[in-house]
């Protein structure tokens, strides 16, 4: 098989899981459900890697994830240009900056290091995990998680995991 064949069988599976099923991934996973609960409630059959990456995209473009540290992170300045005219109705473009929509409570982020722990040990990791009830686990199971530290925004399910994991 040729490597463009490769491509594009790729792009047109991604294209297909996207158009099938990626919506509902997204708003499943934003309801908080685990990759193996949005699996049985899909209607098309998608394999869990891509519903994995599609609930992983989904956080952190939510920045229900952070993949840098809040409290270092500056949000870029954004602008927008704006035509104006001068005092004899000559035209120019003003740049103007735009205020950013989202502010993000830096210190409302706790900072979770499961990839790490994941691949340095995980038989280790695994046998730390049954400690967490069967939805909890499959959450962090069921997700990419990077081997850096990453910040999830603190809700009633990641404080749960972090105190009964005891970190």
């Amino acid at each position: 098989m040729k490597k463009e064949d490769s491509y594009f069988n790729k792009a047109l599976q991604n294209f297909m899981f996207d158009m099938a099923s990626a919506g509902a991934i997204r708003a499943l996973t934003k309801k908080g459900l685990s990759t193996k609960d949005i699996k049985k409630q899909l209607d098309f059959p998608t394999p869990e890697n891509i519903i994995s990456e599609i609930s992983w995209e989904c956080l952190v473009s939510e920045k229900i994830v952070l993949l840098e540290d809040p409290k270092m992170e500056t949000p870029p300045k954004k602008y927008k240009y704006v035509k104006e005219y001068g005092k004899y109705g000559k035209t120019y473009l003003k740049r103007v900056e735009i205020e950013n929509e989202v502010i993000i409570d830096k210190d409302s982020y706790i900072p979770i290091n499961f990839g790490i722990q994941m691949y340095k040990d995980k038989d280790k990791f695994l046998k730390k995990l049954d400690k967490l009830n069967e939805k909890d686990r499959d959450f962090i199971l069921g997700l990419p998680w990077p081997l850096k530290i990453v910040y999830y925004k603190e809700d009633e399910r990641i404080k749960r995991i972090i105190e009964r994991l005891g970190e």
